[in-house]
Parts: structure tokens; sequence; C-alpha cells
């Protein structure tokens, strides 16, 4: 039998104080989960069977807890697009300040890529056109609000 100094009996590494923590912080989180979850008995039984069945529940309910959105209610790329400001001479060529999902707006040039396919395609006095290609037809023309007159 070996003989341990009383003083190395006593002393207790600081590995099993940190070991001993997370065990006992472990055990006690978990009693305090079992003491917190109910029981079958403390659930009423309305709360139970109101709930419908999923194959009752029509798709279009489904679609919409899901976070889907109607074909018909999602806003295009050209609804997305205000236009803030123009600056164009009279040939049609300049930049036009267009703001897109109400972010700060951003200076496009003639021909430049607005976003999501459409192209700056020419600029009038408060309008700007809109569409796939810079010669191919307009899409979508923004134009200003009216100036309010005093």
């Amino acid at each position: 039998m070996p003989a341990f100094s009383p003083t190395a009996r006593q002393r207790i590494r600081p590995t099993a104080w940190v070991t001993g923590a997370v065990w006992c912080a472990a055990t006690l989180s978990l009693g305090y989960w079992v003491w917190l979850f109910p029981s079958a008995s403390a659930i009423p039984a309305a709360m139970v069977a109101t709930s419908p069945a999923p194959d009752q529940v029509g798709s279009a309910q489904w679609n919409r807890v899901l976070g889907a959105v109607p074909l018909e209610a999602a806003p295009s790329a050209a609804d997305r697009l205000q236009l803030v400001g123009v600056i164009s001479g009279p040939s049609g060529q300049g930049s036009a300040l267009i703001a897109i999902d109400g972010q700060a707006p951003k200076p496009y040039q003639v021909g430049q890529a607005v976003g999501d396919g459409l192209v700056l395609q020419g600029l009038e006095p408060r309008k700007a056109h809109l569409g796939a290609l810079v010669n191919g037809p307009k899409q979508r023309t923004l134009q200003l609000p009216a100036l309010q007159t005093p």
C-alpha cells in the first residue's frame, strides 16, 4: 500500500472541481426541465382535439403557413423600382436616379442594367424607359411624381 502524505490526500486537482461543477450544472438543468415538462393529464382535451389533420387542411392554407406568396401578389422587378431623378439631354442620353426596394437611389446611365433583366433604354424629361434590351421594346416607364403648384 503506497504511502501518501497528508497534504497530497487533501489536495484536489482543479480539473476535478471543474468536472464536478459541470456535472452538477448538467444534473440540475436536467432536473429543472423534467420538473417543468407537463404530464399528459395536464393538457386539456380541447387543446388536443381541435387541431385538424394535415390532410384536412387545404393546400392554399399550407402554402400560406409555409410562407409561399401567391403568384399574383409577388412584386415584379418593375414594381419595386422608383424613379427619384432624371438628368437628360435632347438626345435622350443621360442618367437616372432609381431606388430599388426602397433603398438609397443609385445613378444609372442609358444602356446600364438596372436589375432583374431590365436595362435603362432611354430618358425623357421626368421619365425613364426600361426594357430587356437597349434597342428592344419598352417594358416599363418610370415617371417622377407630378409637381405640386403652390
